[in-house]
């Protein structure tokens, strides 16, 4: 749950915007409908909140993940309420998927010059997101783009989210192209 609402009726509505703010910024980002993540090979690192929804969103569209987490203890349930596997941050070395996510706060401003995976697993056959939104362009992301992979930052999502809470909350739709500009340039 990341927003709630009310409606004429004074009732509660429940929303996690984070699930289709993600799964739609990937999808984007990679030229794909949300069918082309059916199969896929996905890594998710980090085994928190915004872990656990973008979890359910790509295991829901059929996505193959592996969560990889420092505690493996929390990589182990998330995986166990998924059907999913996992494994230590150790085991990223060997990482073999088409899509690598982070869900960490490694790389958050102000420790901008640290990323959570070794740059040598990024390859050119895969998609990165990092959920990071300030800053921007995380060392992860600027190590995957020299990797020649394709990138998708976290402001995406979180002007996806905006998209959708805005529209939960009024009922109309908001300029997403004006959205972004707004968050970047509160980020500068």
């Amino acid at each position: 749950l990341d927003f709630r609402a009310t409606s004429d009726e004074r009732r509660l509505g429940a929303y996690n915007t984070d699930y289709a703010g993600a799964l739609d910024a990937i999808a984007d980002g990679m030229g794909i409908s949300r069918e082309g993540f059916r199969d896929m090979p996905a890594a998710v690192v980090g085994a928190g909140g915004v872990a656990r929804a973008i979890v359910a969103g790509l295991t829901d569209a059929g996505a193959k993940v592996t969560i990889y987490n420092r505690t493996i203890e929390r990589a182990e349930q998330l995986a166990a309420d998924f059907g999913c596997a996992c494994a230590g941050l150790n085991a990223l070395s060997h990482l073999d998927a088409r899509l690598l996510v982070n869900c960490t706060s490694i790389g958050m401003y102000p420790k901008v010059d640290a990323s959570p995976v070794p740059p040598e697993v990024l390859k050119p056959d895969m998609a990165v997101f990092d959920t990071v939104y300030n800053p921007a362009e995380t060392l992860l992301l600027k190590q995957a783009k020299a990797a020649g992979t394709k990138t998708v930052d976290g402001v995406a999502m979180f002007v996806n989210q905006a998209l959708a809470q805005f529209h939960l909350f009024t009922g109309q739709v908001a300029d997403a192209g004006l959205m972004r500009r707004v968050v970047l340039d509160s980020l500068r």
